[in-house]
């Protein structure tokens, strides 16, 4: 089977660009990733000492404060769990990725692409719970065991 591997990481890359954006030329990152509105993420990159960051700049944050979203104990437990298994921090409001070398950009920007949606995906909890209340066995007050798909067949365990 001939695979045109070639071709296809190079479409790859051109879903991905950088462009200066704040009137200093700090770079925004395009990364063809969308919150569940529409909007972009919003990804920025930043030299921090030695390093680099990406930050979404609390962009996340405040495009969840258009929703009903509260902060819960258990939402915040799940936030703190999303960013630690993608590398991630959350300081000033901020969702952070660190890296140490252009050549760990690459994982860094999955990172970061990943927590952002996941974090955004806290504000459907609810509504996945509500669709999963006749099906699913309560295991505690605050959690059920489900496993639901949503509609481009994502999987979430509850």
């Amino acid at each position: 089977m001939d695979i045109p591997i070639e071709e296809m990481e190079k479409s790859a890359r051109s879903a991905i660009s950088i462009e200066p954006y704040y009137e200093d030329g700090t770079p925004l990152v395009h990364t063809s990733m969308y919150y569940d509105d529409g909007d972009e993420l919003h990804i920025v990159l930043k030299r921090e000492g030695d390093g680099f960051v990406f930050t979404d700049e609390g962009h996340t944050m405040m495009w969840l404060s258009y929703t009903d979203f509260e902060f819960t104990p258990e939402r915040l437990d799940l936030m703190e769990r999303i960013l630690s298994q993608n590398n991630a921090c959350f300081e000033e409001g901020r969702i952070l990725v660190r890296f140490g070398t252009p050549s760990e950009a690459g994982y860094a920007l999955s990172s970061i692409t990943e927590a952002i949606i996941q974090v955004a995906d806290l504000c459907r909890l609810d509504q996945i719970r509500r669709r999963c209340a006749g099906i699913c066995p309560v295991t505690s007050t605050t959690r059920f065991d489900c496993v639901s798909t949503d509609a481009v067949g994502s999987r979430y365990i509850l």
